[in-house]
């Protein structure tokens, strides 16, 4: 199963259509999707799925536990990760998503041969770090999980736990919003692809390594504008290095 996904890859770079339906076939989810979940949603996000993503992410929403336990969990990338994360629709608890991306973080470091510290743990993490929950642990949890991890600056513990001793949660630079039980995650699954903003925005003035060339209006766009913005247009995914250049008719930018 796990070479099918590489070769799903070719099938898509050549627009073996058939090959991909087969793929994605609401039996074959059924049948494989919790075991290969993490595999499937990068799928997905590669060729701009969002009736995919969709299915991913409620498969996910299920069974959360269990996911996060997944071996696959860790290979998952940043871009795709970040979008997990990121979800006010994700019913998950803060604790137990810290400490799995504190294994992801490390097998992304030996992926980038990077040398495993807590600066460069902070570093593949820096894209989505943020909507990680910490004023909404309690202080017993963040001084045993989190702060022996060392990858806050002094300023941002000292906001966290301020945070997290007053009933105001609004005084920190990190997400405090709760999220969603899993009976909301479900309703708002469709509204949260929706919901995603454009690259360029996340990540102002970053190259991208896979990006969508949209023929139509002859530019290069994110994953996320290439499923919104260009969802109707004509073009193809490429490999290399790029900006999204969605920015005068984004419609996260009006």
């Amino acid at each position: 199963m796990n070479n099918l996904f590489k070769v799903l890859e070719v099938a898509n770079r050549f627009l073996m259509t058939d090959l991909i339906a087969s793929f994605v076939s609401e039996d074959t989810f059924k049948e494989h999707g919790l075991q290969y979940v993490w595999q499937y949603i990068s799928f997905a996000v590669l060729v701009i799925d969002s009736s995919l993503i969709n299915r991913c992410l409620e498969l996910i929403d299920e069974n959360v536990t269990h996911v996060l336990d997944s071996p696959d969990f860790i290979g998952v990338s940043e871009e795709v990760m970040a979008g997990v994360v990121g979800r006010d629709a994700f019913p998950v608890n803060e604790i137990d998503l810290f400490k799995s991306l504190i294994k992801w973080s490390i097998a992304s470091c030996q992926r980038q041969g990077l040398e495993v510290t807590p600066e460069n743990q902070r570093k593949v993490m820096d894209s989505f770090i943020h909507r990680i929950r910490f004023p909404l642990m309690n202080h017993q949890e963040f001084n045993e999980n989190v702060v022996v991890t060392d990858i806050l600056s002094k300023q941002e513990y000292m906001s966290i736990l301020k945070c997290i001793s007053s009933l105001d949660k609004d005084g920190s630079d990190f997400d405090c919003k709760p999220r969603e039980t899993y009976s909301e995650a479900t309703e708002s699954l469709v509204k949260d692809v929706t919901e995603l903003k454009c690259m360029n925005l996340e990540r102002p003035g970053e190259q991208f390594t896979r990006y969508f060339y949209c023929q139509t209006c002859q530019i290069a766009v994110c994953f996320v504008c290439a499923s919104m913005c260009h969802e109707s247009h004509v073009g193809h995914h490429k490999q290399g290095n790029d900006y999204c250049l969605c920015d005068d008719i984004c419609i996260f930018n009006e």
